[in-house]
């Protein structure tokens, strides 16, 4: 048999679970090849022979039908062997396609009387084109050996099979399987694991690529690869997949596909894609307390056009946490009351409040609440209150005029007395830490004295 370049032909390999004819020393009718392996794909031709052995003694005639895939291979060229060469008889040859082209007939009669001839031998060379990839299964569909008395000649057969292009061997995903739940804590690892599989070809080494993803489609935003790899494992880091997970479990959709390292051909693992459902074992934000303004602190807003509201920093032991707060501040400590600022992007522990956003002469509480990655909760340890007011401002308006001289009389002198300015610094004018009629004095003198007083404020 010619051999090319294009292909490479190895004999007596069984594959695919094909169970040949096991040799018994009975006669023989076969294919000569029972595997061909050919790796350049559409547009190659190859030849196979068939032939009988040497148990076959006196052949007068022989028939023998052959299946095949008419989508994969074409025939090329049928012509007829040596085997009665030398008989000295005169040989009738042909063939035939049947059934929609998938069955090849051919057949071959010596004529003359008394004249036949003994195996081994060649009875045909069938020459074939290569018109798709895959596997194809040459078998006998039916056959006919009479020997030179007419008699039948009962032979086993043994077909081939073409191997084209053809890519390593299938194989299984074994786990995580579909009805598993993995959970791990981020910075850990987890492993996939699948079957091995291997090449028809002789030679050929087998790697691996695994690819999980978010998405049964593997977009690429959403796909995690890992190639040449040589074992049936795949060790997967939890930070790799880390924003593809919430607090609630994830279905992660997973796939290996073998490649044959000589010719490159590939096969993708069954089922493609498995899935997994996967859970963060994810850390709740550590604890932290609000550093200020200091409980109870009273805040004069003349001394503080902003006020920076401070805290300590929250902690997470996960890999790439962020920290989110919201400052929460209301007359209440019933939370959430109104979120004062929220931060939702950068991770920062403190922020600037404008002085003029809060009432005067009300008591505030504050805290602070911490949000990580995975949507876990965590409160300040205390609660904080604290008061503004502006000195000079005892009726609480915002304003130093007559008005608040007239609210300090009263609260000193009126019948009935008037109400307390609250905070009580907020009437202190002279910074005496008590109010009393020094500071009308004091007031009035600022507002109307000859020259005009200096106004009320205390440095901090």
């Amino acid at each position: 048999m010619q051999k090319k370049l294009s292909y490479l032909i190895v004999a007596g390999v069984a594959l695919l679970s094909i169970v040949f004819a096991p040799d018994t020393g009975a006669t023989r009718l076969y294919l000569e090849q029972d595997t061909v392996f050919i790796t350049s794909g559409v547009g190659t031709e190859f030849d196979l022979e068939l032939r009988v052995d040497a148990d076959v003694q006196d052949l007068k005639l022989f028939v023998a039908e052959l299946n095949f895939d008419p989508g994969k291979l074409d025939t090329v060229a049928i012509t007829e062997g040596d085997f009665w060469d030398g008989s000295g008889g005169m040989t009738v040859f042909g063939y035939y396609l049947q059934n929609n082209d998938s069955l090849l007939r051919l057949e071959n009669l010596v004529m003359g009387a008394g004249i036949s001839a003994d195996g081994p031998g060649l009875l045909a060379t069938i020459r074939l084109k290569v018109i798709d990839t895959g596997a194809v299964n040459l078998s006998f569909h039916n056959y006919s050996l009479k020997d030179v008395l007419g008699n039948p000649i009962v032979a086993e057969t043994a077909g081939t099979i073409v191997l084209i292009n053809y890519p390593p061997l299938p194989f299984n995903l074994l786990l995580p399987q579909s009805v598993d739940t993995i959970s791990r804590f981020p910075g850990e690892i987890f492993q996939c694991d699948w079957r091995p599989s291997s090449s028809v070809y002789v030679g050929e080494s087998v790697k691996y690529q695994l690819k999980l993803s978010s998405t049964n489609d593997f977009l690429p935003w959403s796909t995690v690869t890992l190639d040449d790899l040589v074992d049936t494992t795949g060790v997967v880091a939890v930070d790799d997949i880390l924003s593809w997970l919430g607090p609630e479990p994830v279905t992660i959709y997973w796939k290996v596909t073998a490649i044959g390292q000589t010719y490159l051909f590939k096969r993708p693992s069954t089922p493609t894609p498995g899935t997994f459902t996967f859970e963060l074992y994810s850390l709740e934000p550590g604890e932290f307390d609000l550093v200020f303004p200091v409980d109870s602190a009273v805040i004069d807003t003349k001394n503080h056009v902003n006020v920076y509201f401070d805290w300590e920093d929250s902690y997470s032991l996960m890999p790439g946490d962020v920290m989110k707060y919201i400052l929460y501040v209301g007359p209440a400590d019933t939370y959430p009351a109104s979120a004062v600022a929220v931060d939702s992007t950068v991770d920062i522990s403190g922020l600037d409040i404008p002085s003029d956003y809060f009432p005067v002469g009300q008591w505030q509480s504050w805290q602070v609440e911490v949000i990580n990655t995975f949507d876990l909760h965590k409160w300040s340890t205390s609660i904080g209150t604290t008061i503004f007011f502006v000195r000079g401002d005892a009726n609480k308006d915002r304003k130093t005029n007559i008005s608040d001289v007239t609210f300090l009389i009263e609260y000193l002198y009126g019948i009935p007395i008037g109400p307390a300015p609250v905070p009580s610094l907020a009437g202190d004018m002279n910074c005496s830490a008590t109010v009393n009629i020094s500071d009308i004095t004091y007031l009035v003198e600022y507002l109307f004295g000859i020259p005009t007083g200096p106004e009320p404020y205390c440095p901090e």
